[in-house]
Parts: C-alpha cells; sequence; structure tokens
C-alpha cells in the first residue's frame, strides 16, 4: 500500500482545476472512442489486465492532440498545521478543494455484450460544479486517531512473520468450502420447505408450494444464476487468484526468501497497514450502454498505519523453512478455516484475519520500531465518476490501472476534496480483536445466492 504524504502549496500558487500527473501540463487527450465488436474469449481475456491496459493508456497519449476546456472554478489549499520535517513522518493537517479532469483508459462491456474501449480519454466538465459535502473535518479527523483497536489490528498485521503470499492449506480450505455449501444447500433447504409449508397451513395461504423435500418441483432460473454465482465466487475465482499467486511465490525458493526475509529485518523494512471505515456512492448511473458513467457524489475515509523497523531472524531448517513458505504448518487460522461456512462469519466479524495476526514467528525477534506514524483521509466528490462494474474488463485513471468488479466510483471530472491527518506515535500492542464491518457488496451478493439456494 502507498503511503500518503501531504503536499503544501502556497495559495497563490494553487492551480483552478488539476489535470492529473500523467501530462499535468495540459488539458489534451486523444480523441478515439468506440466499439470493438465481440472480440474471442482469448481476447476478452487479455483485456482483463492491468498491465494492458496501462500499456494502452501511456502508448495513446502520446497521440493525444484535442483541447478540453478549461474551467474558472477557483481551488482551495491550505497546510493548517505542521510540525518538523515530511521525511520524518511528521504531524500535519492538509485539505484541499480543487476541480480534476483526469486523463484516463477504459475497456468494458455494453449492452449485448459489444465491447467499448477508448486510450487516453477525458469527460467534459460537470455543468453543476458543486462542492463536495465536508462531513469529516480536520477535528473530526483527530479522534479516529484515538482508536486502539486500528492501532493494534495494524500494529499486529505489521509485525514481521516469515511466510509466503499464499497459504496451500487455506487454498484447499477454500475448496472445501464450496462443497459444504453443496452438501447442506439441500439439507436447509429441506429445512425452509417444511417451515414454510406449516405457516401456509396456519395462515390458510393457498400459494403453490415451489420447493419440496427432493429439491425444485420447476426449473426456476433464479436459483441456476445463485448457483453459477456461488461456484464463480467460492471456486473459480480463489482458484484462479491462488494459482497466479503460487505460480509468482514459485519463481523464488523457500531458501531465497529467508535470505531475504532475514536481510530485510538488518537493513530496516518499512510496512503499511489500511482499512476503509466508510465509502459512499450517491451517483446515478447512466442508461443502456452508458451504464458505467455515473454523475453525482462519493466520499471515502480511510485510515492509514506506516511503520519503519529492524528485526532479528533465525534460520529455520530446510524442510520447515520449506513448510512454513508455503502454508504447510498447522494454524488457529487454519481450524478456523475448516470450519464449515466460517468464511460468512468473517463477512461481519474478521475472525479469520485475528487469528493471522495473532500468530507469532517464534524465529523473529521482536521488532525494534524506529519510527511509526497513522493518518485519515477523507476523500469527497461531485461530478462525473466511473464505475468500476463487472462488466469492466479493466480502467486506468492517471496512470493507475484497476480491474472491474469492486463497483467502486472513481471522479475523472468535477471537484474533490481531501482532508489529511498525520501524527506521529508510539506503537500500540494491546490485543488485536476481530472487527466488526458490513459486508461488501460483493459478499452480500454471495449471501443472497447462499439465501436463494437454501430456499
Amino acid at each position: 500500500m502507498k503511503r500518503t504524504s501531504s503536499i503544501l502549496r502556497n495559495r497563490s500558487q494553487l492551480k483552478y482545476y488539476s489535470t492529473g500527473n500523467y501530462c499535468p501540463n495540459d488539458l489534451r487527450y486523444y480523441a478515439s472512442s468506440g466499439s470493438w465488436g465481440y472480440p474471442s474469449a482469448d481476447t476478452l481475456a487479455s483485456l482483463r489486465s492491468t498491465d494492458w491496459v496501462k500499456s494502452w493508456f501511456r502508448e495513446s497519449a502520446k497521440s493525444r492532440a484535442t483541447y478540453l476546456s478549461t474551467t474558472n472554478y477557483i481551488g482551495k489549499s491550505s497546510m493548517i498545521d505542521v510540525a518538523g520535517n515530511r521525511s520524518d513522518w511528521n504531524y500535519c493537517s492538509h485539505q484541499t478543494l480543487r476541480a480534476v479532469n483526469r486523463p484516463f483508459a477504459y475497456c468494458y462491456q455494453g449492452m449485448w455484450g459489444v465491447t467499448y474501449a477508448a486510450g487516453f480519454w477525458r469527460q467534459a466538465w460537470p455543468v453543476n460544479m458543486s462542492e463536495p459535502d465536508n462531513e469529516y473535518s480536520i477535528p473530526r479527523l483527530a479522534s479516529f486517531l484515538q482508536d486502539q483497536e486500528f492501532s493494534a489490528r495494524a500494529y499486529w498485521t505489521m509485525r514481521p512473520r516469515f511466510e509466503g503470499d499464499v497459504s496451500l492449506i487455506n487454498s484447499i480450505f477454500e475448496l472445501k468450502d464450496f462443497k459444504d455449501v453443496l452438501k447442506n444447500i439441500g439439507k436447509f433447504g429441506n429445512l425452509f420447505v417444511k417451515l414454510n409449508e406449516h405457516r401456509k397451513q396456519l395462515s390458510g395461504l393457498k400459494t403453490e408450494i415451489r420447493l419440496s423435500t427432493k429439491g425444485i418441483s420447476a426449473p426456476d432460473p433464479t436459483r441456476a444464476i445463485a448457483e453459477g454465482w456461488l461456484t464463480k465466487v467460492l471456486a473459480i475465482d480463489p482458484t484462479i487468484r491462488d494459482f497466479l499467486a503460487i505460480s509468482a511465490q514459485a519463481m523464488t525458493s523457500a531458501r531465497a526468501a529467508q535470505q531475504a526475509y532475514k536481510q530485510d529485518g538488518i537493513d530496516g523494512k518499512i510496512s503499511h497497514y489500511r482499512e476503509r471505515l466508510m465509502s459512499t456512492n450517491q451517483t446515478t448511473p447512466g442508461y443502456n450502454n452508458n451504464l458505467v458513467w455515473g454523475t453525482g457524489s462519493s466520499s471515502s475515509l480511510v485510515r492509514n498505519a506506516n511503520m519503519y523497523y529492524t528485526y532479528g531472524y533465525t534460520d529455520r531448517s530446510t524442510v520447515d523453512a520449506i513448510c512454513t513458505y508455503w502454508g504447510l504448518t498447522g494454524t488457529v487460522e487454519a481450524l478456523w478455516n475448516m470450519l464449515p461456512l466460517s468464511f460468512v462469519i468473517d463477512y461481519f466479524l474478521t475472525v479469520g484475519k485475528a487469528l493471522h495476526m495473532a500468530r507469532i514467528d517464534n524465529n523473529t525477534s521482536i521488532p525494534s520500531v524506529l519510527r511509526y506514524c497513522e493518518s485519515a483521509t477523507y476523500k469527497s466528490s461531485y461530478g462525473q465518476h466511473f464505475l468500476l462494474l463487472p462488466c469492466v474488463n479493466s480502467f486506468c485513471l492517471d496512470d493507475k490501472a484497476y480491474l472491474g468488479g469492486s463497483n467502486e466510483p472513481l471522479l475523472v471530472s468535477g471537484i474533490e476534496r481531501k482532508n489529511y491527518l498525520r501524527t506521529p506515535m508510539d506503537p500500540y500492542k494491546g490485543p488485536a480483536l476481530p472487527r466488526v464491518k458490513l459486508p461488501s457488496s460483493k459478499q452480500m451478493t454471495t449471501m443472497a445466492a447462499l439465501l436463494r439456494c437454501m430456499i
């Protein structure tokens, strides 16, 4: 995760608008967009790539020649308070309000599967240049920096431990979750049927019973869709993700990874931790082929922690290093993942992550923390947004690439507010308790599919 830093500018030097970081000196764009028809499955797979969309964005930028009009909106920027040097992770509070128009590239499937794309595009300024809300001002952000539960989760997550990026045991249990779902769908379905029959007898309703103890009495497309979603989320996606992670991890041997980990402890390492506390999307999407465009407001509140530290490490034996590197050792976290449908509980209460934080590497000494700071960032925006819907293959905003599916709104043209507060402190080493949270939109969809398959 990238470290957030404040930018100090005098108001007289503040530009009325931001054109992005990749081409900051003009509002030009490459005026070429349109339909790519119906690419093959292999071509679509290649288009769903952050490397591809970023490369296409940069190449198209070389051909930008069309100018976008400017805006008369006057921005504001002020450093409320600052102490020390920025390079020392100092205390600072900074707020900015400005018009933005960032270049972007997109590739998505519109109506009837037609692919639409543009390489280095800009969206016109919105007609209504309304300023976004200021719900979380600098004083209110200060209260979030007193949350010891966050500080504990940050410290125990960043505390060093020798491990790889993928755990083979957890990968196996992810597929077991899918098997458990299939096995229990019939049992829960029969239970719901019996309860439904009793309810109908008591109320005297004569509606048609859609389920029986043997399953569905008539074809129902919603059940097929729900089962297809569960297959994708609980079986296909984890398998593909783990395959890519395993392939990348296999490029480095356990021995080499262990030596690199040990050297990091000697040289000093910087780790980052991030939690999104709030995210709203109040945009109105377009119609038909413009469904990925949303006009309105959005906001987010994010907490960050950064830690610079050193540590000592005692080498493991070859077998122990391999087992630890590939996640083949027995842990409490693995036992939790063995429980049927434990992932549903993790949607609301992050038990699995808390168990992972509590795991201590006995071969690694307690880290010596050299610098530590926490920050809170509130962003709100109003204007034209690009929505990262599931139909989006890939998207690049100002040289930062994304894949579709998160439904996150990204401001491309409008007004953006940013309040930022950073405070150096000592890390809090208390117990890291599970975090209570609301499920994401994808997790809500998964639970809805589970419920549909059970009734």
